[in-house]
């Protein structure tokens, strides 16, 4: 899921722990069964903390305050894939983790995830998961097909 931004992204950090949402899903991949991210397809353990990992965020954060046993490094490769866009827009494609603001909003995109799994006769399913972002984490805002969005560096996922 790329996340659009209208100008440059602006940074932001959470001042208290928030809730957003992401969509897992559920299946048997190279692992074996379990909970995949849906597009880059990394193995999820409900209640660990993720932080992304690659070296070249749009900014900097220091993570010395978590004990290294519960952070998971987090997807795809070292670096981050932002694009300019004629539009006025900037597309973060890659890096960080993608979230919805809204429950609705996820369970609408889980929905068409599903149909498609259904109609293609995969065996996955997408869940909802709630993402819970620790305090001080950065973010930025953002829209994923016309809906509220957000692209933060930690992310702990719960079930709903």
């Amino acid at each position: 899921m790329c996340l659009k931004c209208k100008g440059k992204p602006i940074k932001r950090h959470t001042k208290k722990e928030k809730v957003f949402y992401k969509i897992l899903m559920y299946g048997s991949l190279w692992n074996g069964p379990g909970l995949y991210t849906p597009y880059t397809h990394d193995a999820i353990m409900p209640g660990d903390l993720y932080m992304d990992r690659r070296s070249d965020f749009p900014w900097s954060e220091d993570f010395k305050m978590i004990p290294k046993a519960k952070v998971k490094t987090g997807p795809g490769s070292n670096s981050y894939t932002i694009h300019k866009e004629k539009s006025g827009y900037c597309s973060v494609g890659e890096g960080g983790f993608h979230l919805f603001k809204n429950l609705k909003d996820a369970q609408q995109e889980a929905t068409r995830l599903n149909a498609e799994s259904s109609f293609l006769g995969t065996s996955r399913d997408y869940r909802i998961y709630k993402a819970v972002v620790p305090e001080g984490t950065a973010y930025i805002n953002g829209k994923y097909g016309g809906v509220d969005c957000v692209v933060v560096k930690k992310v702990r996922y719960e079930k709903i």
